[in-house]
């Protein structure tokens, strides 16, 4: 906290007078340059303490907004030199945004936390634009295809929001350890049934199957009607006229 400063000091008495030393003075010495209310002083100066500390989180949250976060990429040997671990994230960053179709370099690229060589650290890439950003999530499908099986995307959170995503993965795991198959998603910030997502591209029969009544048939009858989609449209009609007698 700047220290408050007692009123018409010398330096800003003296400045006040000709007008050309305020360039000089402190943002403190400024506040007080044509103030002599002590109570006013304070609240002057924690008005500029505030404005600091929003201007900042403000910068964080812009930056925030176009960084992504990568999750399985493998960190160069224990026994490599700082540079040259560098320069092996960066080679293999270039390689991802390649497969990922993107034309760009990114404005900062870092790994998170310190060295364990149990387990890779977190790769933040933050992109010049926020047109990058969408494209780089949009695109994370494409990951599997070329050769990354275990490499993961995500947006860039703040700790909470990092909380409340893992709350939600642990919920859809749990309505999913119930099916044969993933039916329960995460997806813009909630949980999402498969069916209603039309991002997936699921087949028509599909969500019929889940509206008409697919979901009330055994479990082991499931995978049935996923390789037999007539049929398995048909009786899940069935079901649904027999279940109304």
């Amino acid at each position: 906290m700047l220290q408050l400063l007692q009123p018409q000091s010398p330096v800003v008495a003296a400045s006040s007078h000709n007008g050309d030393g305020y360039s000089k003075l402190t943002s403190a010495e400024l506040i007080m340059a044509r103030n002599s209310d002590p109570v006013i002083n304070k609240m002057l100066l924690a008005l500029s303490e505030k404005a600091k500390v929003e201007c900042l989180a403000m910068i964080e949250y812009e930056k925030r907004g176009r960084s992504i976060v990568l999750d399985g990429m493998e960190e160069a040997p224990a026994d490599v030199s700082p540079s040259m671990r560098m320069k092996n994230l960066e080679t293999k960053v270039e390689n991802v945004l390649s497969a990922l179709q993107m034309e760009c370099r990114p404005s900062e690229l870092y790994r998170m936390g310190k060295f364990d060589p149990k387990r890779p650290r977190l790769v933040k890439i933050v992109f010049s634009s926020k047109l990058y950003w969408s494209l780089g999530l949009t695109n994370a499908r494409l990951l599997k295809l070329a050769g990354y099986p275990d490499l993961f995307i995500r947006r860039s959170m703040t700790e909470i929001e990092s909380q409340k995503d893992y709350e939600l993965h642990q919920l859809a795991t749990e309505r999913n350890r119930e099916r044969c198959f993933k039916e329960w998603v995460v997806y813009r910030g909630r949980t999402s049934w498969c069916c209603k997502m039309k991002s997936l591209h699921y087949p028509s029969w599909w969500s019929l199957c889940g509206r008409y009544g697919c979901s009330y048939l055994p479990l082991l009858l499931r995978p049935i009607l996923l390789l037999v989609s007539p049929c398995g449209l048909l009786l899940s009609l069935l079901c649904t006229i027999l279940r109304a007698r």
